[in-house]
């Protein structure tokens, strides 16, 4: 029974999860009802996610079920959307309550950014919604930001720009995943999931993994001594390397002869603390402290927004907070109290330091930066004791990192020592703490030498030290030192105008950069080992097989997400985008079709292991490999590798080797157990087996 009066006034506010729907209805005075929440003027539902995606190519055509190169490009004639199978009920409900008739109006609460307006738009188009709509912009969950974004809705028109970008970035994804999905799958006859985003991602490290194969690691001599002057006494380093151990010796010879400084440099430096955090930095430096990959922090801050509603909304690009936000973080400040905090606290004097590093309302697109939000301070210390060890970690560093904005700059003295021995040079150099700022209470490396010299001054080396070292080979990338490229690939290039663009748009976005790195995990084509990220042998196959270079290169997404700006600021439409997409996706696709026009259709991998006298060859039906003598009613052969075994794909180059050198490289295989590393081999008997 309905306890609510029917007034022809009420809202249904569309809420894109549940905590947060909770939240609203907490606010706004909602009780729960039959899955949803509402009053005398709401009724608050949720959508849990997407609830609608883009038809996939079969729902156009059912031929496009079967990859087929003839098909190609597939380019639909407008787009259309169909529910999601999960979300069939959830759609009815919401529908139910919208088409109600004391609803008079929707309001789309989801998140502020492109993905929450495509929610709520593709929502809305299933469900055929003929209401009036509004938007609210919430940029966090707590009491003073619901209301004043309930207090300030507005016209859905005045975001249908934002939306036409929202819905032009999920039709150039579909346009480029399944045609050159389709297209080189086809042409190379292995399964193979191509990504605006993800390709370049996995480019990236394959082009990292190759600089490592072929760099030469060579050995070299490091090389440091120790210098005195009446009660000074310092070390310092050898400049440039010496690679012989005949080298090495002769400047080991230099122990205990007199030098010479020849210069001394002192520099004051002086050091900002970190900005206010964006997702992208909160992701880096919890893999730096902690070592949690990027999909992990990226759900653990999700869950202290959403969940907890300890932070302002995690899913933000900027560094800054508006104007109106000082008063919170004044409440904020006054309600961190704990044992280090209160350590931390205690070099703050007034909050007009912060203000001139992170308020600018310029600065702040959509979300502000993540900060802490204010709360009662015996709450604050329930709450470290109740959150699990990960959340606390997380939420710890986002407090750490705001504190340290009130707070001084660091400022310190670096002395740059030059030391002549017989025309070879020492360096050292030594650091002088100045005003502590910031790092106040924190450990930090210093060389702190009172030393009493001067240049022209003579030295003794009392000692040489010669130590014996390889040559380092490039880094791998982790998810640190990958987030940092993807978000400023600039380096890559060299025309100045795509440094700047890949400056302003890097790969992905703040949002998405975690799940892009998680879904190639996923798809097999990159493994994590400890901290570092490599590419799979399925990866750099693919890689491989992509011939066209602009596909996998990083200013290709960043001319896409400039294109996307455009739109969302009114300067583009979406139409003009799709179709340049669609002309490139033409062109591109055509090579493709000659590639594969001209490429043998069917060629024998190499003889049979089992009977000697077949050939192996690949299956009309693509899912294998098999005998020749299948059929042969006097000697039937029933050798078959299938193409895909445990997660792993198993293309031509893998079945040649096995045949010829009778097993493959070792690849990681998901059993009923978990995931398992190992090699096919052949069996004194010819039969495939799994060796670790």
């Amino acid at each position: 029974m309905n306890i609510f009066k029917k007034n022809n006034k009420k809202i249904c506010v569309i809420a894109e999860k549940a905590d947060v729907a909770r939240r609203y209805a907490e606010v706004l005075g909602c009780v729960k009802n039959n899955g949803y929440f509402e009053n005398d003027k709401y009724i608050i539902v949720w959508t849990n996610g997407h609830v609608a995606t883009l038809y996939d190519p079969e729902d156009y055509d059912i031929k496009y079920k079967n990859w087929n190169m003839d098909h190609l490009p597939i380019m639909p004639n407008g787009f259309w959307i169909k529910v999601r199978k999960n979300k069939i009920n959830i759609v009815e409900l919401i529908k139910k309550q919208v088409y109600r008739e004391d609803v008079k109006s929707v309001c789309i609460a989801t998140d502020s950014a492109r993905e929450g307006c495509l929610i709520g738009e593709y929502l809305l188009m299933v469900i055929e919604n003929k209401k009036p709509v509004y938007r609210v912009m919430i940029s966090a969950p707590n009491e003073i930001e619901i209301l004043r974004g309930f207090k300030n809705m507005e016209p859905e028109e005045k975001y249908r720009n934002l939306t036409a970008a929202a819905q032009a970035r999920d039709e150039v994804d579909w346009l480029i995943g399944c045609n050159f999905s389709r297209g080189y799958s086809v042409l190379e006859k292995k399964k193979y999931y191509i990504g605006r985003c993800k390709t370049v991602i996995l480019n990236l490290l394959c082009k990292r993994e190759d600089e490592i194969k072929n760099t030469e690691q060579r050995v070299y001599y490091g090389i440091t001594s120790n210098f005195t002057n009446d009660d000074n006494n310092y070390s310092g380093k050898l400049l440039g390397e010496i690679y012989t151990f005949e080298e090495a010796e002769n400047v080991k010879c230099l122990s205990g002869k007199m030098g010479v400084i020849t210069s001394i440099e002192s520099e004051t430096r002086i050091i900002a603390p970190d900005p206010l955090f964006n997702l992208n930095d909160l992701l880096r430096m919890a893999n730096r402290r902690y070592g949690y990959i990027s999909e992990d922090t990226y759900k653990i801050a999700q869950s202290l927004y959403e969940k907890y509603k300890l932070i302002s909304y995690s899913r933000t690009d900027s560094n800054y907070i508006r104007e109106s936000m000082i008063d919170e973080i004044k409440l904020t400040l006054k309600c961190i109290k704990n044992g280090k905090f209160e350590l931390e606290k205690s070099g703050i004097n007034n909050i007009k330091t912060f203000i001139r590093r992170c308020v600018d309302d310029n600065k702040v697109i959509e979300h502000s930066a993540i900060v802490p939000l204010p709360m009662d301070k015996e709450q604050f210390l329930n709450t470290l004791k109740e959150l699990p060890e990960k959340e606390k970690n997380i939420y710890m560093l986002i407090i750490e990192n705001f504190l340290a904005n009130f707070k001084d700059d660091y400022v310190y003295e670096n002395k740059r020592i030059l030391t002549d021995m017989d025309s070879f040079n020492f360096i050292t150099n030594i650091h002088i703490p100045i005003e502590p700022g910031w790092k106040l209470n924190k450990d930090y490396k210093s060389t702190n030498l009172e030393l009493n010299i001067k240049e022209g001054d003579i030295v003794k080396c009392e000692d040489i030290r010669v130590e014996k070292k390889l040559s380092k080979l490039p880094s791998r990338y982790n998810d640190d030192t990958l987030l940092a490229i993807l978000e400023n690939p600039g380096k890559f290039v060299k025309d100045k105008k795509m440094k700047d663009l890949l400056k302003e748009h890097g790969i992905g976005t703040d949002a998405t950069r975690a799940l892009l790195i998680q879904d190639l995990v996923n798809k097999g084509y990159i493994v994590r080992e400890q901290r570092d990220i490599i590419p799979t042998v399925q990866g750099q196959e693919l890689i491989a097989a992509i011939k066209n270079e602009k596909l996998k290169q990083p200013f290709f997404t960043a001319e896409i997400e400039e294109q996307l700006q455009l739109i969302q600021s009114g300067q583009l439409s979406k139409d003009k985008l799709i179709k340049n997409v669609m002309h490139f996706i033409s062109e591109e696709i055509s090579v493709v079709k000659n590639s594969y026009d001209s490429k043998p259709k069917y060629e024998a991998i190499g003889g049979c292991p089992r009977c000697g006298v077949g050939r192996i060859m690949e299956n009309k039906d693509g899912k294998g490999y098999g005998c020749t003598n299948l059929k042969n009613k006097n000697n039937t052969c029933r050798f078959y590798l299938a193409k895909k075994i445990l997660g792993v794909d198993i293309d031509k180059i893998q079945a040649k080797k096995l045949i010829i050198d009778r097993e493959t490289d070792i690849f990681t295989f998901i059993g009923s157990k978990g995931p398992f590393k190992a090699k096919i081999i052949l069996d004194k008997n010819n039969n495939t087996q799994f060796k670790s």
